[in-house]
C-alpha cells in the first residue's frame, strides 16, 4: 500500500498523555498512513505503551528507539529519514489530533495541488481546562505562493505542528530540526513556505495542544530559554546561507528581533526569580549587532504588541532599564492613529470592496484599536455595528458615533466581520463560526499590513 501521510512522533517523558495520542493517530479516517514513533531515550515507561499499541496496529505503526537523548528536534529528523509517504505531518507525544485530520489535509493537498496545507490549533491548558482558538491567517494564504503571500507565511507562528507538507521538500532541501537544543522548530519552520509552490489553508482546528505546567515553554529558572536565541540565530544564518535574506530582509530581521529576542526578554524576566541581565545584555547586543536597523522595521510597528514596541525602544539604554520597566508597566499602551493612516488606502479599498459587494460590515472590538480605526477610516460609516466582548458595553455610543451592539443581536443583519487586534482574531472566529457559519471573519491586523489581494479574503 502506497503511504499517502507520515505521522511522526517524538515521545521522551510523555507516559501520562501517549495513551491519547496514538488513539487518535490510529483511528485516522484516512487509512493510508504510517505512524512513526521516536523513543528519545525516554526514561519513563513511554516504551510500554509504544509497544502495545505497535503490536495491535502492525500495519501503521513503527517504533524506533534512540540510545541517546537528542531532544526532539533530533527526533524529529530520525522520523524523516525513516518516513516512506508522500507528506510528513508532525504530532508531539504530549499533544493530540481530530481523528480526520489527515484526511482533510492531504484532501486538500492533492485537490488543490498543494505542496504544503496548515490548518487551525486549540490550545487547552491541562490545568485549568480553558481553551483558546489559535488562528493568525485564513484562506487568504491558499493557492500560489506569491511573495506577499510569502512574506505573511514567514510571520506566521513556528509550529511545525498543524502543517502538513511534502516529504521532498525537507529531502531535497535538506530542512531539517536543530538538534541537542529546545526551540528547535524556530531555526526551520518558517522556511517552509520559501520552498513550497502552492499553500492550503483549513480553516478548523485540527490540532489539540496540550498546555502543561511542566512543559518546556513553562519551566521557571531555566536555563535552556537561552537556546531559542540559538535557534533564532541558526534561522537568521540559514536564511542567508539559502540565499533568502536579501529579499526577504524586513520579515527575517521582524521575525529575529520581536518573534525571538524581544520574546527571550521576556522570558528572562517572567522565567527567571532572579532576571540574568548578563545574559539580556547579550541578546540585546545581538540584536543591534545583527539587525541595527530594526526600530525601523516595516512589521514592528504594525504587528507588534504594544509591549515588544516599547522593548525596541528601551533596547538601546540597557537590560536594567528594560526590566525595571517591564516590572513596573506591563500593560503598555500604544497610540494606534499613526499605523492607521499609513494603511489608510488599504482600509478604504477594503471597505470600498464591501460596499460594491453589498456586504454589511461589523467591526469587533470596542478597545483603543478599534476606536482608533473607526476614527481615522470610517468617517462615513460604513461599519455598520461595533461588536466587543464586554456585555457591559453593550449600547455604548463612541465617540465617534457608532454603537456597541451584541453580536447575537445583529449577526442576521451583517455579512462581514473585521476583528481589530489580532490576539482575539482566533476565539472570535471560533465563536462567530459556532453561530454563523456563513460569515467572513477577517484578521484586520494581517489584512492591513500585508498587501495580498483583498478578493482572496473573501474565498
Amino acid at each position: 500500500m502506497m503511504i499517502k501521510v507520515s505521522i511522526i512522533v517524538p515521545i521522551y517523558n510523555v507516559e501520562r498523555y501517549l495513551e491519547r495520542c496514538l488513539d487518535s493517530l490510529v483511528n485516522q479516517t484516512l487509512n493510508a498512513i504510517e505512524i512513526i514513533l521516536i523513543n528519545d531515550a525516554s526514561p519513563d515507561n513511554s516504551e510500554l505503551i509504544m509497544e502495545k499499541y505497535r503490536r495491535e496496529n502492525t500495519d501503521k505503526i513503527k517504533c524506533i528507539y534512540l540510545k541517546e537523548n537528542v531532544k526532539q528536534g533530533g527526533a524529529r529528523n530520525v522520523g524523516i529519514k525513516a518516513a516512506s509517504g508522500d507528506f510528513i505531518l508532525f504530532v508531539d507525544g504530549d499533544d493530540w489530533i481530530a481523528v480526520d485530520m489527515c484526511e482533510k489535509l492531504y484532501s486538500a493537498a492533492v485537490n488543490e495541488g498543494s505542496d504544503l496545507v496548515i490548518c487551525d490549533m486549540l490550545k487547552v491548558y491541562e490545568k485549568t481546562g480553558e481553551k483558546k482558538y489559535l488562528m493568525e491567517a485564513g484562506t487568504e494564504i491558499s493557492g500560489v505562493l506569491t511573495e506577499e503571500k510569502q512574506k505573511l507565511a514567514i510571520s506566521l507562528s513556528a509550529f511545525p505542528v498543524c502543517r502538513l507538507i511534502s516529504r521532498s521538500i525537507l529531502i531535497d532541501n535538506a530542512l531539517f530540526f536543530a538538534e541537542n537544543i529546545k526551540y528547535e522548530d524556530l531555526a526551520v519552520v518558517p522556511l517552509y513556505p520559501l520552498y513550497a509552490k502552492k499553500m492550503s489553508k483549513i480553516n478548523e482546528a485540527l490540532y489539540f495542544y496540550n498546555i502543561r505546567e511542566d512543559s518546556t515553554t513553562q519551566e521557571k529558572n531555566n536555563t535552556h530559554h537561552f537556546e531559542r536565541m540559538e535557534s533564532a540565530m541558526i534561522l537568521l544564518n540559514s536564511a542567508k546561507k539559502r540565499g533568502f535574506y536579501e529579499k526577504y530582509r524586513e520579515e527575517f530581521d521582524y521575525i529575529f528581533s520581536v518573534r525571538y529576542c524581544f520574546y527571550m526578554l521576556r522570558k528572562c524576566v517572567d522565567k527567571f526569580d532572579d532576571p540574568p541581565i548578563e545574559k539580556m545584555r547579550e541578546i540585546s547586543i545581538n540584536i543591534n549587532r545583527l539587525c541595527p536597523n530594526y526600530l525601523n522595521n516595516y512589521y514592528i510597528k504594525k504587528i507588534s504588541e504594544p509591549k515588544f514596541l516599547r522593548m525596541a525602544s528601551l533596547n538601546d539604554i540597557g537590560p536594567e532599564v528594560l526590566h525595571a520597566w517591564y516590572i513596573k508597566k506591563e500593560n503598555e499602551t500604544y497610540d494606534y492613529k499613526d499605523f492607521y493612516e499609513e494603511t489608510h488606502g488599504r482600509a478604504q479599498a477594503l471597505l470600498e470592496y464591501c460596499r460594491q459587494k453589498g456586504y454589511n460590515i461589523a467591526l469587533w472590538g470596542a478597545g483603543l484599536k478599534g476606536n482608533e480605526f473607526l476614527r481615522v477610516n470610517d468617517n462615513n460609516k460604513v461599519i455598520r455595528y461595533v461588536i466587543d466582548s464586554n456585555p457591559d458595553k453593550k449600547g455604548s455610543i463612541l465617540l465617534t458615533g457608532h454603537k456597541i451592539c451584541a453580536f447575537d443581536e445583529i449577526k442576521d443583519d451583517i455579512d462581514v466581520i473585521l476583528v481589530s487586534n489580532k490576539k482575539y482574531f482566533g476565539d472570535v472566529y471560533f465563536q462567530v463560526q459556532q453561530k454563523e457559519q456563513r460569515l467572513k471573519v477577517l484578521n484586520l491586523d494581517m489584512l492591513l499590513t500585508f498587501k495580498i489581494d483583498i478578493e482572496d479574503y473573501f474565498r
